[in-house]
Parts: C-alpha cells; structure tokens; sequence
C-alpha cells in the first residue's frame, strides 16, 4: 500500500511538472496596424500569434470593420531565428467574391524574438495568389496590442484623475472618451466577435459539421428577425434570452442563411448573438447582429 502511494505520489509530481512546464512555454502576442500597398492602398491589418513549445500558430485579420473584412490562417516555417509566415486558408470574408479571381496571400518573415518582445514591427510584404503567382506587394506597420492598450488606460487615467481637464474641457471630455472607446474598438477589440451589419455577405469556410444558433445579445427586449435558409420558405424569430437554432440542412456543401430585421423591440436596434457550434458544442465563431427594421445581411456557410 505504502508502494502504491509513493508510486502515486510521483506520478501526481510528473504531471504537475509538465503541466508547469508546458504553460511556462506558452506565449501569445497581438499587433495591430495598417498595411500598406505599393499601389497607394491602405487598410487595416492586425496579427495574431501564439507559441506552444516550438510551435507556432497564427492568423491575420484585414480590414476588420470594413467591407472585405478577412481572418485568415497563417501556415508557419522556422528557419534558425526567423520566422515565415504565409497567409494560407481563408477562415471567413465579407468581401465580394463576384469581383475577383483569386485572393492575394500576404507573406513575410520576422525575427522569432523581436516578434515575442517587440512593441512595433514594420514589415515588407510580399503577395502571392493561391497558385504561387505574384501580386501587391507593400509594408505593414504594426503595433502590439498590448502596449497600445498600456496606453489607452495612462490616457484614461490621466483623464479621469486631472482636475484641469475635466475643467476646461467640460462636456466635450465624454466626447473624448467616445472616440477613444472607438479607437479601442478599433484595435484591441475581441478577435472572437465578427460584426454583421446591414448589406453584409458573411462566407465562412468551415472544416466541420455545425449548428448556428442565435440568442439575444445582452438584454432581452423582444427583437424579432426574419430568417430564410436556402430555398425554404422563411420564418419570423423572436430573439430570446435562450438559444434558438436555426434549420441547417446538414447534407449541402453550402447554406446560405438570410436574416432580415422585423422589430427592434423596446430598445433599439436589433442586436443580437449568433453562434456557430460543432457537434461538441464547441463555439467556432461568434457573430453580432446589429441592425435596424428592413435591413438585411447574408451568411454564407461552406463546409
């Protein structure tokens, strides 16, 4: 029994340690910028990467906000101290399919530890389309999340704790506040959370079976949207505190959900959760609604 303990004991020690050592290899960094091409383009670009070990993982979010919002996987090569990345599988778009042939794939390299310290990276880029073929090529300027939101918090500080401020600004200073809620929003919001918005086409590449729910956002007020699944004949649903899941004929490679506003309720606009579940109940993507009585916005799903 005494054996049996000690052996026990031991086992518990083994795995308390590679647990520990594990994490303390864990790192995950965030920038965010605009890229710029060489044909005078500028938009918004932001990186994400994380470190298990020696592995290496990542994805790019472009133009997030806009129209052509893209997230995109990155597939990942280390050679002695640098890394290249390659923007590989194309997670979700909103951009318009019908107006182009092909995506053009970001690729560059970095320096594996100015990656993991640096506060700024500046980056030449290079494009490539899918088949190899070379297209925009340009720089990215980024800043690491984590130092911006360092300092959106000191400006805020500063902000509420400075008389003199708050003196000679007066009303104007929640202005202020706004539009640096807005910035925040811009470039340290959630990386989990996709807008949806009035005149969207939301395409989504997926690797697994799913289900797609929707619930109210945050306080339940009585939205009610209309949603037609491919051909069917559509039907009104009334946003409730509890999932409701929409019908997804399983069988297609691809469904297209269409979601129309019907009534914002007692408080406007419609806003509203949906969520995209493997057959594990695993969260795959989260989507925000957002809309006013008429508008419409479609979700395009592959699989």
């Amino acid at each position: 029994m005494l054996a049996d303990y000690i052996i026990l004991k031991k086992y518990v020690l083994v795995l308390l340690l590679l647990s520990t050592w594990t994490y303390g290899q864990f790192e995950s960094v965030g920038f965010s910028g605009f890229i710029h091409t060489n044909d005078s383009v500028t938009f918004p670009y932001e990186i994400n990467i994380t470190r298990l070990g020696n592995v290496i993982n990542g994805y790019s979010i472009s133009d997030k906000g806009g129209t052509s919002e893209t997230k995109t996987t990155f597939e990942v090569k280390t050679i002695r101290d640098r890394i290249y990345f390659k923007e590989q599988e194309v997670v979700y778009t909103k951009a318009d399919y019908s107006t182009f042939d092909d995506f053009c794939l970001v690729t560059f390299n970095l320096n594996e530890k100015e990656l993991f310290t640096a506060k700024n990276l500046n980056i030449d880029f290079l494009g490539v389309f899918t088949d190899g073929a070379s297209c925009i090529n340009g720089t990215i300027q980024l800043v690491s999340k984590d130092f911006i939101e360092k300092r959106f918090a000191k400006t805020e500080k500063m902000m509420d704790n400075s008389n003199l401020v708050n003196k000679k600004l007066g009303d104007s200073l929640e202005i202020i506040k706004e539009k640096i809620n807005a910035l925040k929003n811009q470039f340290i919001a959630p990386n989990d959370e996709i807008s949806l918005t009035k005149d969207n086409v939301l395409n989504f590449n997926l690797e697994e079976p799913y289900k797609v729910y929707i619930r109210d956002y945050k306080l339940f007020d009585g939205d009610i949207i209309h949603v037609k699944s491919n051909d069917k004949e559509g039907e009104n649903i009334k946003i409730l505190e509890s999932e409701t899941y929409f019908e997804i004929d399983v069988d297609k490679k691809k469904n297209t959900l269409e979601i129309k506003g019907i009534d914002e309720g007692e408080i406007p606009p419609i806003t509203a959760a949906i969520i995209i579940e493997n057959a594990s109940k695993k969260v795959l993507h989260k989507i925000k609604l957002d809309f006013k009585t008429g508008e419409k916005a479609i979700i395009l799903l592959n699989y």
